[in-house]
Protein backbone atom coordinates (compact mmCIF):
# COMPACT_ATOMS: atom_id res chain seq x y z
CA UNK A 1 0.00 0.00 0.00
CA UNK A 2 3.38 2.64 -0.51
CA UNK A 3 1.60 3.43 -3.91
CA UNK A 4 -0.60 7.09 -3.54
CA UNK A 5 -3.18 5.68 -5.81
CA UNK A 6 -4.39 2.62 -3.89
CA UNK A 7 -4.14 5.41 -0.33
CA UNK A 8 -6.67 7.53 -1.78
CA UNK A 9 -9.33 5.28 -2.69
CA UNK A 10 -12.27 4.56 -0.95
CA UNK A 11 -14.35 1.63 -0.93
CA UNK A 12 -18.09 1.80 -0.24
CA UNK A 13 -21.25 -0.37 -0.66
CA UNK A 14 -24.61 0.49 -1.58
CA UNK A 15 -27.43 -1.09 0.31
CA UNK A 16 -30.39 -1.09 -2.25
CA UNK A 17 -32.96 -2.60 -0.18
CA UNK A 18 -36.16 -0.16 -0.01
CA UNK A 19 -34.88 1.63 -2.47
CA UNK A 20 -38.58 1.14 -4.39
CA UNK A 21 -40.36 2.12 -1.50
CA UNK A 22 -38.34 5.57 -0.87
CA UNK A 23 -39.18 6.02 -4.31
CA UNK A 24 -43.14 5.96 -3.71
CA UNK A 25 -42.72 7.61 -0.46
CA UNK A 26 -40.67 10.41 -1.88
CA UNK A 27 -43.18 10.68 -4.96
CA UNK A 28 -45.98 10.57 -2.69
CA UNK A 29 -44.62 13.76 -0.68
CA UNK A 30 -44.38 15.58 -3.79
CA UNK A 31 -47.77 15.22 -4.75
CA UNK A 32 -48.63 16.62 -1.34
CA UNK A 33 -46.47 19.28 -1.99
CA UNK A 34 -47.74 20.46 -4.66
CA UNK A 35 -51.03 20.34 -4.06
CA UNK A 36 -50.66 22.10 -1.13
CA UNK A 37 -48.70 24.97 -2.89
CA UNK A 38 -51.17 25.24 -5.67
CA UNK A 39 -54.09 25.41 -3.02
CA UNK A 40 -51.80 28.48 -1.80
CA UNK A 41 -51.16 29.94 -4.79
CA UNK A 42 -55.08 29.73 -5.17
CA UNK A 43 -55.61 32.02 -1.73
CA UNK A 44 -52.53 34.61 -2.62
CA UNK A 45 -54.52 34.77 -6.21
CA UNK A 46 -57.83 35.44 -4.85
CA UNK A 47 -56.70 37.94 -2.17
CA UNK A 48 -54.74 40.11 -5.11
CA UNK A 49 -57.51 39.75 -7.70
CA UNK A 50 -58.65 43.40 -8.18
CA UNK A 51 -61.82 43.78 -6.68
CA UNK A 52 -65.37 45.75 -7.39
CA UNK A 53 -68.21 43.47 -7.67
CA UNK A 54 -66.31 40.23 -6.82
CA UNK A 55 -66.81 38.72 -9.81
CA UNK A 56 -62.79 38.16 -10.48
CA UNK A 57 -62.37 36.64 -7.22
CA UNK A 58 -65.45 34.33 -7.62
CA UNK A 59 -64.16 33.12 -11.00
CA UNK A 60 -60.77 32.05 -9.84
CA UNK A 61 -60.50 28.30 -10.10
CA UNK A 62 -57.89 25.50 -9.23
CA UNK A 63 -58.38 22.73 -11.23
CA UNK A 64 -56.50 19.19 -10.27
CA UNK A 65 -55.47 17.13 -12.93
CA UNK A 66 -54.87 13.92 -11.62
CA UNK A 67 -53.64 11.68 -14.04
CA UNK A 68 -50.93 14.18 -15.46
CA UNK A 69 -49.84 14.95 -11.51
CA UNK A 70 -50.62 18.68 -12.21
CA UNK A 71 -52.66 21.47 -11.26
CA UNK A 72 -54.52 24.34 -13.72
CA UNK A 73 -55.17 27.70 -11.68
CA UNK A 74 -57.90 29.16 -14.12
CA UNK A 75 -60.02 32.18 -14.11
CA UNK A 76 -63.22 32.17 -16.20
CA UNK A 77 -63.97 35.87 -15.89
CA UNK A 78 -63.92 37.26 -19.43
CA UNK A 79 -61.15 39.83 -18.72
CA UNK A 80 -59.07 38.12 -16.68
CA UNK A 81 -56.45 37.46 -19.27
CA UNK A 82 -56.23 41.94 -20.05
CA UNK A 83 -56.17 42.25 -15.97
CA UNK A 84 -53.27 39.88 -15.87
CA UNK A 85 -51.26 40.63 -18.76
CA UNK A 86 -52.66 43.70 -19.89
CA UNK A 87 -53.88 44.66 -23.44
CA UNK A 88 -52.99 46.55 -26.52
CA UNK A 89 -53.27 50.64 -26.21
CA UNK A 90 -56.69 51.38 -27.83
CA UNK A 91 -58.26 54.63 -28.53
CA UNK A 92 -61.74 56.60 -28.46
CA UNK A 93 -63.08 57.27 -31.74
CA UNK A 94 -62.76 60.67 -32.66
CA UNK A 95 -65.99 61.85 -34.44
CA UNK A 96 -68.05 61.56 -31.30
CA UNK A 97 -65.73 63.61 -29.39
CA UNK A 98 -65.27 66.48 -32.30
CA UNK A 99 -69.40 66.64 -32.15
Amino acid sequence: MDNPEERAMIKFKVNMKGLEQGKKLTKGAMKQVLKRSMLKMEEIAVLNAPFDKGILRGQITLFPQILAERYVLYSKAPYSEALEFGNKPHYAPIEPLIK
